[in-house]
């Protein structure tokens, strides 16, 4: 297995803790200090997004996919950030009994991916209006 399917996976994985990490400090944002103006519209704007790309993320698992070579051709591992699916260079798949549990995972990880950008944003917000005042 290529190095970069791990490196996605542990992407995956961070990203999967860091998310509900941001979730849970979203929820709480507006409560523990200042927050912006419409907090509650734009941390509802990112879950309804987050639940359209969980949602979006099984049926496009073979389009979210990337090529590596191997020592009998080039091969394609689809999904991103955890592996679902191996084809080979003949186009045969190779998948284990892991591959739904890879598709749940990937869906949690794009469900839950909006809420890091919006806790970044709600912190440099705080962090600027702290300097301002």
């Amino acid at each position: 297995m290529p190095l970069v399917a791990f490196i996605f996976a542990f992407i995956g994985l961070a990203g999967i803790v860091g998310g509900i990490y941001a979730f849970r400090s979203t929820r709480r944002f507006a409560l523990l200090g200042p927050a912006p103006e419409r907090w509650h519209m734009y941390r509802m704007i990112a879950t309804v997004f987050g639940v359209i790309c969980g949602i979006a993320s099984c049926p496009l698992t073979y389009v979210m996919g990337y090529r590596f070579e191997t020592p009998e051709g080039i091969g394609r591992i689809v999904g991103i950030p955890f592996m679902v699916a191996f084809f080979d260079s003949r186009g045969l798949d190779y998948v284990s009994s892991f591959m739904m549990i890879s598709i749940i995972a990937n869906a949690v990880f794009w469900s839950l991916f909006p809420q890091l950008p919006l806790l970044f944003w709600g912190n440099r917000w705080r962090a600027t209006k702290k300097v301002n005042e």
